[in-house]
């Protein structure tokens, strides 16, 4: 970045007051001024509407002037505030209002002045509003404030010599106004910044736990690969399955190097195309013939297409080991939900009552990697029967998030905000006119009950705040009570007073309805305002005031009080969209950010255990790939029977309670298969080794194993904190590697190897 744009950069940074700051924040920074912005215009343009017909006869000439300059106006200054405004609008905007202020002598007849509710007055007021959003600096925001309020008691004196103070009630409420437009949108930068800091909190703690996860999923899913290719590639030589090179058995040594070597899936998509090809290759690699039918037309995320093609070349696999058929059928269709890959044979089958809960091949092969995607494995299978594997895919989110953490904070911050502006306006505005006024009411005794019960409407609504508590259904219903309010509020004022201050209730209950339905759709808030508007007009016509200028008034005082508090509440339900927006952005830049750090721990553990594994298994499977290795020939069939023992070693499973034992099944499970009768002793108190002792425990115990013939004999013993595992089997002499800090004896007699090795604990 060149210097001019670094600091036109920093420039924006202080305009701002965002610097360093989370997306929350930085969206709000937008917020401030295309919302508050339009709310201003739009209240702006409704008072100019009614500017003309309640303006002095003498002076409707200049009033009609200013009015269409004040629409104009907003011609300019709406499509700015929809981005961040040139330094000359807030000061033109500000010269037009104090302008307007100034000229009340010819545009706002004296009534008005002095109820205090004049055309001018509404715009003058929701500026002063709108500039607590607009500037950044609060000493910013109270001098515009105080030159407001000043310009308009000056403005309004000027209209009204013989009382020069007749506009200072107003002014004074005008820094109120501020002060509280000020304090909420404080608190509603305050909660934006703990929203940020939260959503950091809890993307860190998701992340954390998503790495947790994968980690955990790509263990399973390696140990799942090892057993699909190279444990079963390397065991199929041992068992002389092949007796010269073969092109399928080289292209399938290749293909292991490349799989146990291959990046980690993530959340790439892969389109239909690239599926039907990953089918295809694995039906082609397939030992048997595969009638193979694809129709799928939707994209699937690559480890989801990897699952369905590994647990579909685990399914062929086991139709090449027992079926005893020669060919498969393989359909991979889609239906409205899913993707379904369906693996049939009309082999043999088998009895699905008899095959251990923990065989690998179904097990973690089939059904825990389609569960580890979202996806289901169903096995039906029977003697005679043949068998039928079906791995579906639902198409469905994997997880549902509630309401976002960032609408919550925002929304608990506006709450405070409008309880706090209902109290205040309240106890500050409408008490001292409530008390002057004791002996005017017809019905003190009601004017209080209201004031008494919006007190606790203000107090249930702030106590559910401090709580974190919604006040769900019961907030229709107390709107329902501060509308009764109104009603009998407005009743026990007489007739000739409706429309001036002494009713004190009028611009109140609004505040106290925006607080309990800030958190509810907006129709709720604007039907509420409309029912109240509508009782005020009925009750104004029933006491035979209405009349042209009393509803002039009525329609001028409605346009200032209702309209700040609908953009209040309106404002609620933008900053939940603003929050979410937020929340979708930084959820991506984190899903960004967290995928390459996962995807860098993946690829590092996969290096070390590739390198761990790799160094004597591929030179065997490269010389198996290259045809240099005959897999006739009896010693490369032996080390191929070591190196697949080594290699099932890992696929042990971790949960059992001796993990000596845990680790020889496998092995002990293989030799079943083939054919070999297996007795398996477990003697004495073992205490539990650390899990690289026990993997050195057990390598030579596995590698006798996969070399013999017919028949084994394994013993785990134990006593005194000493372990020992030992096995006889027939199998032919084999060089064993004598593992560090263990105890090993190695015999052969009559045909049979006889090995002990053995670990003393401290």
């Amino acid at each position: 970045m060149n210097s001019r744009a670094s600091a036109n950069a920093r420039r924006h940074a202080v305009d701002t007051g965002y610097v360093s700051t989370g997306s929350v924040e930085r969206l709000l920074g937008d917020f401030r001024y295309r919302y508050v912005g339009t709310a201003r215009a739009i209240i702006a343009v409704l008072s100019a509407a009614v500017a003309v017909p309640v303006a002095p006869w003498d002076g409707r000439t200049v009033t009609g002037v200013l009015a269409l300059a004040l629409v104009t106006w907003q011609v300019v200054y709406l499509p700015q505030t929809r981005m961040r405004p040139g330094w000359w609008v807030l000061p033109a905007d500000f010269a037009l209002v104090v302008g307007l202020a100034l000229t009340q002598r010819w545009t706002v007849p004296p009534e008005y002045l002095t109820s205090g509710f004049g055309w001018v007055s509404v715009v003058v007021s929701i500026t002063v509003i709108a500039y607590q959003w607009h500037f950044r600096r609060l000493a910013g925001a109270a001098g515009v404030t105080v030159l407001l309020a000043a310009a308009y008691a000056i403005g309004a004196g000027v209209a009204m010599p013989e009382t020069p103070g007749v506009g200072v009630p107003l002014a004074l409420w005008l820094l109120v106004e501020g002060a509280l437009s000020r304090g909420l949108f404080e608190l509603v930068r305050k909660a934006a910044r703990h929203a940020d800091l939260a959503s950091t909190r809890n993307e860190r703690a998701r992340t954390d736990a998503e790495s947790d996860r994968m980690m955990r999923a790509d263990d399973e899913e390696y140990l799942a690969t090892l057993h699909d290719t190279v444990a079963g590639t390397l065991q199929w030589v041992g068992d002389g399955v092949f007796d010269r090179p073969a092109r399928w058995l080289s292209e399938r040594a290749r293909s292991d190097l490349a799989q146990v070597a291959g990046t980690v899936h993530t959340g790439v998509s892969v389109d239909a195309g690239a599926f039907a090809e990953m089918v295809g290759a694995v039906a082609a690699q397939a030992v048997t013939k595969v009638n193979l039918v694809v129709q799928v037309s939707r994209s699937l995320r690559e480890r989801v297409a990897s699952a369905l093609c590994w647990a579909m070349r685990e399914a062929l696999a086991n139709v090449a080991r027992h079926a005893r058929v020669d060919v498969a059928e393989v359909a991979a269709r889609e239906t409205e939900a899913a993707v379904v890959v369906t693996v049939v044979d009309r082999g043999v089958g088998f009895d699905l009552a008899t095959v251990p809960a923990d065989r690998h091949g179904l097990t973690r092969s089939i059904r825990e990697r389609m569960r580890r995607v979202g996806g289901a494995a169903r096995i039906e299978s029977g003697p005679g029967a043949g068998t039928t594997v079906q791995l579906t895919w639902p198409e469905r989110e994997e997880t549902q998030r509630e309401e976002p953490l960032s609408a919550r904070r925002l929304l608990r911050g506006l709450r405070i905000a409008t309880v706090c502006i209902a109290t205040a306006v309240l106890v500050g505005r409408s008490t001292p006119t409530l008390l002057a006024n004791l002996d005017v009411y017809l019905s003190p005794a009601g004017e209080i009950g209201g004031y008494v019960i919006l007190l606790a409407v203000a107090a249930v609504t702030a106590f559910a705040i401090v709580r974190d508590l919604s006040l769900g259904p019961w907030a229709p219903a107390l709107a329902v009570v501060v509308l009764a309010v109104s009603i009998v509020a407005t009743a026990g004022v007489p007739p000739e007073h409706l429309i001036t201050p002494v009713h004190w209730s009028y611009e109140t209950v609004g505040w106290f309805a925006t607080a309990v339905l800030l958190h509810r759709p907006l129709r709720e808030l604007l039907a509420f305002q409309a029912t109240f508007l509508t009782c005020a007009l009925a009750q104004v016509a029933l006491a035979g005031q209405f009349d042209q200028p009393t509803l002039a008034r009525l329609i001028t005082i409605s346009v200032a009080i209702i309209g700040f508090q609908v953009t209040t509440g309106a404002c609620g339900q933008s900053l939940s969209a603003l929050a979410a927006e937020a929340d979708a952005e930084t959820e991506h830049a984190d899903e960004l950010r967290a995928r390459n750090e996962i995807e860098e721990q993946l690829h590092a553990r996969r290096r070390a255990r590739h390198a761990d594994l790799m160094p004597t298994i591929a030179p065997l499977l490269s010389g198996l790939a290259d045809e240099s290795l005959d897999p006739g020939d009896e010693s490369v069939r032996k080390r191929c029977l070591v190196e697949a023992a080594r290699v099932r070693r890992l696929l042990a499973e971790r949960g059992d309670d001796d993990p000596v034992s845990a680790e020889l099944r496998p092995g002990i499970e293989q030799a079943g298969r083939r054919g070999v009768v297996v007795d398996v002793v477990l003697a004495g108190a073992r205490p539990t080794p650390p899990p690289q002792v026990v993997r050195e425990l057990t390598e030579p115990i596995l590698v006798i194993l996969s070399l013999a013939r017919t028949s084994a004999r394994i013993t785990i013993d134990g006593a005194a904190g000493r372990v020992t595992a030992s096995a006889r089997a027939d199998s032919p002499p084999v060089d064993l590697l004598r593992p560090d800090g263990l105890t090993m004896h190695v015999d052969h007699f009559d045909g049979l190897t006889w090995v002990e090795v053995g670990w003393t604990s401290g």
